[in-house]
């Protein structure tokens, strides 16, 4: 099933959904990477295509965070190197972060690597891709065995840690909140 945002962007763009091979979304790293991949086909620019898309994203759904999530990043950046890694584009996580803290990725505490930073000589990698580990290796000279992913999804924690980091699982009853005030 396509997404209502994804199908009305190609509507946008005369590019016909039954023309779109939605069971090659699969073989890609990210969704992110076959829309990439959908956009260049169609010589549209990526970022057009994300942009169109997000214009029919309902964030409405998401609230404002009251856990203090926000304040406790601020405060580890004192004492550790703090990043968020996401395999979604930089306009995403913009909406996400307007909607849960009332700040942009230019106003956030710390680096943000998105889809931009997962590109290399024209092809994707994922956030838990050892390409991108290596990257951030560079970035911040230290050794992958020194990272600490915390992230809400399994295959990533599994992913990163077979390369060396270590990783904790937000769940529900495993809150961003509650892991951040341990640290």
């Amino acid at each position: 099933m396509v997404n209502y945002a994804f199908g009305v962007a190609c509507h946008d763009f005369n590019i016909s959904i039954d023309d779109v091979d939605l069971d090659e979304i699969c073989k890609y790293p990210s969704y992110y990477a076959f829309i990439d991949n959908l956009a260049k086909q169609h010589c549209i620019k990526t970022d057009d295509f994300i942009a169109q898309m997000i214009k029919y994203v309902d964030y409405s759904r998401l609230t404002p965070d009251n856990t203090g999530v926000l304040q406790k990043i601020q405060d580890l950046t004192q004492r550790y190197k703090l990043c968020i890694c996401t395999n979604n584009h930089i306009m995403h996580v913009n909406k996400i972060l307007n909607a849960k803290f009332n700040i942009s990725s230019d106003q956030f505490p710390c680096e943000i690597f998105d889809t931009r930073y997962a590109n290399l000589d024209g092809v994707f990698y994922s956030k838990e891709s050892d390409v991108f580990i290596s990257k951030l290796e560079k970035h911040f000279g230290i050794n992958a065995r020194d990272f600490l992913w915390i992230d809400d999804t399994q295959h990533v924690i599994d992913t990163v840690k077979s390369a060396g980091c270590n990783g904790i699982l937000v769940t529900d009853s495993n809150r961003l909140i509650d892991i951040l005030n341990q640290l």
